[in-house]
């Protein structure tokens, strides 16, 4: 019986931390985002969301954006990540039609500027979106009312 040295799964165990960290490192945004660019795009894509204006969505989305969400298992959420700006600016136009007299306001979260938003049924949710080059590469929604207690108030 032979035994596989120790040198090649420390090996291994490098190559796919060297990969791990640059998939990390692609992700990351090259510039972090000022909290006055956060609310300035937060703003702007909430307000082409409310007025169904899907270019002035396209214009605040990155070609390449993604849009996950969160329900938990709890509340309705999307179940696979969405890619790209017609694809993600579509579903949030729809999301919209079906959402009349949701409430929203700034909060912060994770450092970030988010929106904090409830239904006329008193369903939570948080928008946090990740920015890069003042274009919104990353959507992250948490429904997930778990998830959700400690941010802003109810009511």
């Amino acid at each position: 019986m032979r035994v596989r040295g120790s040198w090649g799964d420390d090996r291994q165990r490098r190559s796919s931390d060297a990969r791990a960290r640059r998939h990390v490192d692609e992700q990351r945004p090259r510039f972090p985002a000022s909290a006055d660019e956060q609310r300035r795009v937060l703003a702007a894509f909430g307000q082409a969301v409310l007025e169904g204006d899907l270019e002035g969505l396209l214009r605040v989305l990155d070609p390449d954006v993604m849009f996950t969400s969160d329900g938990g298992g709890v509340v309705q959420a999307a179940r696979m990540p969405l890619h790209g700006a017609d694809r993600v600016a579509r579903a949030w136009l729809a999301l919209a039609r079906g959402e009349r007299g949701r409430t929203a306001a700034f909060v912060e979260v994770n450092g970030a500027t988010g929106l904090l938003t409830e239904a006329v049924d008193g369903t939570r949710s948080v928008v946090v979106l990740t920015l890069d080059g003042g274009r919104i590469v990353r959507i992250d929604v948490v429904r997930n009312p778990a998830k959700l207690g400690h941010v802003g108030s109810r009511g």
